[in-house]
């Protein structure tokens, strides 16, 4: 018998059952606790239960925070912030605890490495802790809580190295300290500011210097203050996804310096009861003109009180772009003093008022919608401002989640990879197939006849090594403990790629007729398919090259080939021998040897089961050749802080693609064979923060790496739409970047590229080609965005439409590169209207 997280485990070949019980205390541990972690906390792990799952509580020795609102916890929080670093875990605040501080309490990171980052969290089971200043404080900087990257030797903030920070489901109480704002994190990839509210009596700023470059903000809201949101860094464009702010005293938003524009998707603003005719929702203080400093705001509610604040949005100079955005109370909606330019509402101040789609351009930005163009100082409406209805109620949470939504280690019915299913951290076993435990713990969770059935999957602290890719089965629910503290990896053996594997060893799963609905031989005891010699490919590898999707209900020999030499079977994924799938169908499995995978489960698909998934906290390591998640079944799927990193530097030999992804003939079924990650089929929902800046073999002064794309949407539609939220991608010099191809209803929000470094030439593959690429597609749009961005020729436009329609770009700006030839670039094309626009100017809009 093994235990479950508070339960009692049945073990029922092939499945595991979790019989709910009363807990009777810690879990008994497996295995010894992390021996990095600093000796101090190493003396106390009979204090810390949570140290095996990957969180340090800072109320337990040796730290001895109070948390009663009363004691002054800035030594113990500090401290254990440091610990945690050190330890590559995170603090969990107890739930229901108030911590009185009197000092910054400082996330300082002097290694740029993605392996380590500071996090915090609020534990479960209770209110939201709280981190409260003592009023009249004096802290560094007048900042409170501070995120920031310092290397060693340096003075200066390295804000676009800055990895790896998190703040989530922790509130701040600033208290009476005019000068002090809230929180600053200026960084970039996989940074992010989660679940948290900001209030007091009388403060500076709620956030000060916000994540962007892929990182991101969600669920914020800020309460008084002189501002809500104050933006002076320049990080391409910083976001926010669900924002409220209510009653600041100057602005609910100050832009003065940004990269690009800041985007705000789903968001309310409100001005206090009496307002001063001083007081904007959003101020572009800075009086130059420009393509930075901009605002995009879609789908939000700016409300103006007491009749005293008559201008909603006021900008110096800088673009503004607009869209779904509601108005009340304010006799202008939109102004720039410095051009004469407003916009005015229709109908009374008591009546809600609508911006469909508006932009104004204070730069030379470009407008084109359907055949009507401009730029260049003025104000654009898709269609007059209308007397509205009140907005609808989901203008904040259709771009981010709920709070409580997302579970976490702590929540009921969890099962813990480890403990329940005996997977082991690098320190235990560094070679054994934990994605076989872990496999297992996935396909309890997502059986409907199983009592572990919407359990969710725990993965603790530490590496864990897999054999094989990991199966979704396009229903579970899989969390980690942070992306510097969970990382998946595939263990390499003498194939040299990126799975453990030798052709006189491996086997496949038995024939299809051997396997039934219930679960009964799909997989062993210890969660691989049931070994069978592999002599012949009509028992095994021939049902995987053939793409038999009821032959592979657990995807697990997706990733086999059969080898005519030798008579056996061996792993493929990415690898210089024979390393993809001869098929293009894009129904078809894309990805063969990506760590994540997700698949239409016969298990799962015969019970009419299909819940949503979730992904989060969690890193995925592998080398330059292998594709990284392959998702082709999961609807309403939350992805949320996984982070996407190479492992090493090992660059991989010249790849095909297929024909046709360049300019030229591209039939609908021509998709890349080694997408990095691939979503495609009945998958469905939002993905934030997908880091896929450093994808290039080798070093800078290479050619940028292998010729995949970075991602790819392919037949996508069916199961609804897709939401990319600060995805990054960057670096590879491939033609295009990014592929979305006979789907529909797919969208960008907070964009950041780049092209690729120092290419050997001025061409593919050896340089820059599109951005993306967008064919045989319907309703694809792309919301804010920015970047640095090379476009070489007239022949290669940075965002390339064939055969689609219904194509919406706005606010989309990037810095042009050193080498860039001065004349002729384009933009955008579209075969299907002919369009071409140039290369020199920001994009604020483009419909097709």
């Amino acid at each position: 018998m093994r235990r479950c997280n508070g339960a009692m485990l049945l073990a029922l070949h092939p499945m595991v059952v979790c019989v709910l019980t009363a807990s009777a205390g810690p879990p008994a541990h497996r295995y010894p606790v992390d021996p990095s972690i600093p000796s101090r906390l190493a003396a106390h792990v009979s204090t810390q239960p949570g140290l095996w799952a990957g969180y340090i509580d800072p109320t337990s020795a040796p730290y001895g925070a109070r948390g009663d609102g009363i004691t002054d916890d800035s030594v113990a929080l500090q401290s254990c912030v440091d610990d945690a670093y050190a330890a590559r875990m995170s603090v969990q605040l107890p739930a229901n605890k108030t911590f009185l501080m009197s000092q910054q309490l400082s996330f300082l990171q002097t290694n740029r490495s993605r392996a380590f980052g500071f996090q915090i969290v609020g534990g479960a089971g209770g209110a939201r802790p709280v981190l409260k200043l003592k009023d009249g404080s004096r802290v560094a900087g007048n900042v409170f809580i501070h995120f920031v990257l310092l290397p060693s030797g340096t003075v200066q903030e390295y804000d676009s190295e800055h990895y790896n920070s998190r703040m989530r489901g922790v509130n701040v109480d600033l208290g009476n300290n005019p000068l002090v704002s809230g929180i600053s994190m200026s960084g970039a990839q996989l940074c992010s500011i989660e679940d948290v509210v900001v209030t007091g009596t009388a403060f500076y700023a709620g956030l000060n210097g916000l994540p962007g470059s892929g990182g991101f903000s969600a669920n914020v809201a800020v309460h008084n203050g002189d501002y809500g949101v104050v933006e002076t860094t320049f990080r391409p464009n910083p976001s926010i996804n669900g924002l409220v702010l209510v009653g600041q005293r100057k602005a609910g938003v100050l832009i003065d310096v940004a990269r690009g524009p800041v985007v705000l998707s789903g968001f309310s603003i409100e001005s206090p009861p009496t307002p001063s005719s001083e007081y904007r929702a959003v101020l572009l203080a800075n009086r130059t003109a420009s393509k930075d400093n901009a605002f995009n705001g879609e789908d939000g509610t700016i409300v103006l009180h007491g009749g005293g604040a008559s201008v909603a949005i006021e900008s110096e100079g800088s673009d503004v772009v607009l869209k779904n955005v509601f108005f009340l109370g304010a006799a202008t909606l939109v102004s720039c003093p410095a051009q004469n330019v407003s916009l005015l509402p229709v109908g009374p101040l008591s009546a809600w008022v609508r911006a469909d789609i508006f932009v104004f351009s204070g730069s030379s930005g470009q407008i084109w919608d359907h055949g009507h163009s401009g730029g260049g100082g003025m104000t654009y409406l898709t269609q007059p401002t209308e007397s509205a209805s009140a907005p609808q109620t989901d203008l904040i949470t259709q771009h981010s989640w709920a709070f409580g939504e997302i579970p976490t280690w702590q929540s009921p019915r969890v099962l813990n990879v480890c403990e329940d299913y005996g997977a082991t951290p690098q320190w235990v076993n560094a070679t054994d197939d934990d994605g076989a435990k872990i496999q297992e713990a996935i396909v309890a969770a997502c059986t409907p006849s199983s009592p572990a059935y919407g359990s969710v999957v725990f993965i603790p602290h530490g590496q864990f090594g897999l054999f094989r890719p990991l199966d979704l089965l396009g229903c579970a629910q899989l969390i980690g403990s942070g992306t510097h503290s969970t990382v998946l990896t595939p263990v390499r053996g003498d194939e040299g790629g990126c799975w453990s594997a030798s052709p006189s060893t491996m086997r496949c799963s038995p024939a299809p007729q051997h396997m039934d609905l219930t679960g009964n031989d799909l997989v062993g005891s210890n969660g691989h398919p049931l070994p069978q010699p592999c002599t012949t490919p009509a028992l095994c590898c021939d049902m995987c090259t053939n793409h038999n999707p009821a032959a592979e209900p657990l995807g697990q020999c997706r990733a086999w080939s059969w080898s005519n030499a030798s008579k056996t079977c061996w792993m493929k994924s990415g690898m210089s021998k024979n390393p993809y799938r001869a098929s293009t169908d894009v129904s078809g499995v894309v990805n063969p040897g990506a760590l994540l995978v997700s698949t239409d489960s016969v298990i799962t698909a015969a019970h009419g089961a299909t819940p949503s998934m979730l992904v989060a906290d969690i890193s995925l390591y592998t080398s330059p050749e292998c594709p990284f998640v392959d998702v082709g079944a999961g609807r309403d799927t939350l992805w949320r802080d996984v982070g996407i990193s190479l492992s090493g530097a090992n660059t991989p030999p010249p790849l095909n693609v297929l024909s046709g992804l360049g300019h030229g003939s591209a039939p609908p079924s021509a998709v890349p064979r080694a997408p990095y990650v691939s979503l495609r089929g009945t998958v469905s929902g939002k993905f934030f923060g997908l880091p896929l800046d450093g994808i290039f073999g080798g070093s800078n002064a290479g050619d940028g790496g292998p010729l995949h794309v970075l991602i790819l949407v392919s037949g996508t539609g069916l199961g609804g739409p897709i939401h990319f939220y600060q995805a990054s991608t960057e670096h590879l010099a491939h033609d295009p970047q990014v592929l979305v191809t006979n789907s529909q209803d797919v969208h960008f929000h907070a964009w950041k590229y780049e092209s690729s470094l120092n290419e050997k030439s001025s061409v593919p593959p050896n340089g820059s080609g599109s951005l993306v690429r967008v064919a045989y597609s319907h309703n694809v749009t792309s919301f804010g965005a920015s970047g640095n961005y090379r476009l070489y020729s007239a022949a290669v436009p940075m965002i390339d439409i064939h055969s689609s329609a219904n194509i919406t770009v706005l606010g989309m700006v990037r810095k042009a590169a050193w080498n860039e030839v001065p004349n002729g670039t384009v933009w955008l094309r579209d075969d299907a209207g002919g369009v071409a626009l140039p290369g020199d100017k920001a994009l604020l809009l483009y419909r097709s």
